[in-house]
């Protein structure tokens, strides 16, 4: 009799363990893949400048890598830090040359000459070309950019198979209303608590030294959030087509 007690009480044993550890692979397959899909682009525009040092600091303290968006004629101010961009491995991409909005933007001409300027100053200072992703100076969107001329530099765009980059998550940093390092923080993490795959815009230029007091809670804070940091030099298949269905790539683009 006790014998079959004791039979009896090990075989409902090794069902409870079988059913704890079914439950637990089912809540693991649930989750797990999808913490592991969240992704984020950190991305900065505007340098380099002497925050950008600074941002460096604290990506590489936190084992993190961003691309960077330059100036060309910031390039030529900052070569040394252009080359640092280049050594911690990060990715280093056009913006403009000038940043004036109403001498780019007059016609396509103007564009691709300053694009091309701000491309032969990254070449001259990190040894090699950049990869063919661009940012327009203001986004797409900006008031100067006729439609006119935005479509004709988006045909050349695809006829050289180059893409421009927009962003789904924007930390406010370079608005004319007074910002602190708080209203950064707050809205980069609002914004990403419903994405699964984010490009954050930021921007290290002269002025914005509360982005950069404002940084490492920002990463640390995604990272609770379950993502992973990747440059766009490194961006997968799968990120790519998300982003150009969500349009934050080749935005406006049939």
């Amino acid at each position: 009799m006790y014998k079959k007690i004791i039979i009896l009480c090990v075989n409902i044993c090794l069902l409870i363990n079988m059913i704890m550890f079914n439950v637990k692979c089912i809540d693991e397959y649930k989750y797990l893949p999808y913490k592991h899909d969240k992704v984020i682009y950190l991305t900065f525009d505007d340098g380099p400048s002497p925050n950008t040092n600074k941002v460096l600091d604290i990506l590489n303290r936190n084992n993190v890598k961003a691309t960077f968006f330059v100036i060309g004629n910031q390039v030529e101010m900052h070569k040394d830090v252009v080359k640092r961009l280049e050594r911690d491995g990060m990715c280093i991409l056009p913006h403009t040359n000038c940043h004036n909005y109403r001498k780019i933007y007059d016609t396509a001409d103007d564009y691709f000459i300053d694009l091309n300027s701000c491309v032969v100053k990254i070449k001259d200072v990190i040894l090699k070309e950049p990869v063919n992703f661009i940012r327009f100076p203001g986004g797409v969107n900006n008031e100067l950019l006729r439609e006119s001329v935005l479509d004709e530099i988006k045909s050349k765009f695809l006829d050289n198979k180059y893409y421009f980059i927009e962003w789904n998550v924007y930390g406010l940093d370079a608005e004319r209303v007074p910002e602190n390092s708080d209203t950064i923080y707050n809205s980069t993490i609002n914004q990403l608590r419903n994405k699964p795959k984010a490009i954050v815009l930021l921007h290290d230029g002269y002025g914005n030294i509360n982005t950069v007091n404002s940084l490492e809670r920002i990463i640390l804070s995604a990272k609770q959030l379950g993502y992973k940091f990747r440059t766009l030099e490194d961006i997968t298949e799968k990120d790519f087509d998300y982003f150009i269905k969500k349009s934050v790539i080749n935005k406006g683009v049939r």
